[in-house]
């Protein structure tokens, strides 16, 4: 491998907090404990990562049916708002025709509590529900999907001396592209180049 000047990808250790569940907005149950999904948007499942880009560090929030393991919703920032995990909602609910009882499975976070986010979870009919207190498995769906994400699309070139990180020129536009409700998000592949957790 050194002969042919070939690398192994390391996973990083370091993990970018994206939950602040230090807020006095509501709490919603577990919904997800003890049920058994059986049937395409009866569960979506979002969460928020960081990813690194050519463009810098940005917030990505997906949402993923929880049946077909699709993701059906996304948007990225470099803000982390309320309005960038209701994009990412909105684009699901724009992709989707569900029936009613479609629950929406969130962390704690204070963007998920948030009066707007209920708001447009009630004005479509979708239930929420959180995860426990400090219980990652309760959303392994999307954290699977985030280290996976991560991991595939991270490239890591290498000289004969030292590892170079990949910048592709390709991705180096800033962020340009406005959502339906007015967030500003990048919809374009950005080229993850680290931080593959």
């Amino acid at each position: 491998m050194r002969l042919e000047r070939i690398f192994a990808r390391q996973r990083s250790k370091y993990r970018p907090m994206t939950t602040d569940s230090r807020h006095g907005g509501p709490i919603a149950p577990n919904r997800l404990r003890a049920l058994v999904v059986r049937r395409l948007n009866q569960v979506w499942a979002t969460d928020v990562t960081c990813v690194l880009t050519a463009q810098g560090w940005l917030h990505l929030v997906a949402v993923l049916d929880i049946f077909s393991r699709r993701v059906i919703g996304w948007a990225m920032s470099q803000l982390l708002d309320t309005s960038l995990v209701s994009a990412a909602l909105r684009m699901a609910i724009n992709q989707r025709h569900y029936s009613q009882n479609l629950i929406v499975h969130s962390d704690r976070g204070a963007q998920f509590a948030s009066t707007a986010y209920r708001q447009l979870l009630g004005q479509h009919g979708l239930t929420a529900s959180m995860s426990r207190k400090g219980n990652c498995y309760d959303n392994a769906f999307i954290e699977s999907f985030f280290s996976s994400l991560k991991y595939s699309w991270s490239i890591i070139t290498a000289s004969p001396h030292s590892p170079k990180l990949a910048l592709p020129s390709s991705t180096t536009s800033k962020p340009s592209i406005t959502a339906p409700d007015s967030t500003t998000v990048l919809t374009t592949k950005p080229q993850l180049i680290l931080n593959p957790n």
